[in-house]
């Protein structure tokens, strides 16, 4: 009976360290999955609504900017108001300096691009999604070539897809 007892308690404290954080936002529309250790540090209500979440890395230093993941959705009245959000995060993707695209990988709701931040060269991702009257884009964010090594990128991009699956 111990034994089953300990065995239970220790299912209960490990399933959450291996479990996302799950986020909702307008008004508990959406819900999303974020990997354990990357904070929310940043929310802003209204329309549109925005979450951004850090991935802390463990190499950091003065010059990297930090590792992102920023959710934003903005109510839109149909296909064309949609294509509209996704067109004007386009722009502003555009006009980041050193602004380069990955023609290969990227699609009309998937972008892949690099730019510089500071002087440091960022990867971008950005994934939209038209949903529920709603214009949803998750943008992931990471130096393109980090101090954290090639395992923490791999984690990065595996936590990034995993937020994106989770959207619903």
């Amino acid at each position: 009976m111990i034994r089953r007892l300990v065995i239970l308690l220790l299912f209960a404290v490990a399933a959450p360290a291996c479990m996302a954080s799950q986020f909702t936002f307008d008004n508990g529309n959406f819900t999303l999955d974020v990997p354990d250790g990357w904070p929310r540090i940043m929310q802003s209500m209204g329309d549109p609504e925005t979450m951004v979440f850090q991935a802390p890395d463990p190499a950091p230093s003065a010059e990297n900017p930090l590792a992102r993941v920023t959710v934003v959705s903005q109510r839109v009245r149909n296909l064309a108001a949609f294509r509209q959000f996704v067109d004007e995060n386009t722009d502003h993707a555009h006009a980041l300096p050193g602004f380069k695209a990955d023609a290969k990988r990227s699609t009309p709701t998937n972008a892949y691009y690099t730019a510089n931040e500071g002087k440091v060269r960022q990867t971008y991702v950005e994934h939209y999604a038209f949903h529920d009257g709603y214009a949803i884009m998750v943008r992931c964010v990471r130096p393109s070539h980090g101090r954290a090594g090639a395992a923490w990128t791999t984690n990065f991009d595996k936590g990034c897809a995993g937020i994106v699956a989770s959207l619903h």
